[in-house]
């Protein structure tokens, strides 16, 4: 179509199809602008979550008694580490209860000391405690064999170990390297006792010592 103008002033109308393109042109552009901003946002995200964690978000890392290991993010630290005669108890975690009354003995003849009494397992329904004990033996009181059975399983870096299941337990032995002993002694109640019993193994799975220096 020939251009008309009066005065000067074009009365032919504007090319429809190509002011149409140029409008989704910029629509396209927009979105592609988001994307990048989107994409952008979500590598930072996943780069702060690895520089700030050692476990993923569902595990807790902990160290203890020379042992390192992940636990659920739903369990608690219901007893943290102490000493027992040739080793420790690096930790009881679960989510039922665990308790050692322990108290000091008066001073006789300028010795005193400490004495416990019988510890106790509270484990309602749904619920599971984990007791983790390292045992770093004595060349004259041997703790355990040296030698695993063989029916222990390698999960890797030295570390073989055995695992006895019953109905409402789980109990792990793991032989690490330098005669360093881990009994993982884990007690459920209904319902849920399959989830919790891989809880546990994954947790034993993931022990392992910690490095030094």
């Amino acid at each position: 179509m020939d251009d008309e103008r009066i005065g000067g002033v074009s009365t032919t109308p504007p090319d429809q199809p190509g002011r149409r393109r140029r409008i989704w042109q910029v629509v396209g552009l927009g979105f592609a602008v988001v994307a990048l901003i989107a994409a952008v946002f979500m590598l930072h995200v996943q780069a702060s979550g690895r520089a700030g964690s050692v476990a993923s978000p569902s595990l807790v890392h902990m160290e203890s008694a020379g042992i390192q290991f992940d636990y659920p993010a739903g369990w608690r630290v219901i007893s943290d580490g102490f000493s027992v005669h040739y080793g420790a108890v690096a930790a009881v975690v679960g989510t039922g209860d665990w308790k050692l009354p322990c108290w000091t003995i008066t001073p006789t003849n300028g010795v005193s000391g400490g004495q416990c009494g019988a510890e106790t397992w509270d484990i309602p329904a749904g619920s599971v405690v984990v007791y983790i004990s390292v045992s770093y033996g004595s060349p004259g009181l041997p703790l355990l064999s040296q030698t695993p059975p063989a029916d222990a399983t390698n999960i890797g870096d030295g570390i073989v170990a055995t695992d006895t299941d019953a109905s409402t337990s789980s109990n792990w032995v793991l032989y690490l390297p330098k005669g360093l002993y881990v009994g993982v002694d884990a007690r459920f109640a209904a319902p849920g006792i399959d989830t919790m019993r891989a809880q546990v193994r994954s947790l034993a799975m993931s022990l392992r010592p910690v490095p030094t220096a």
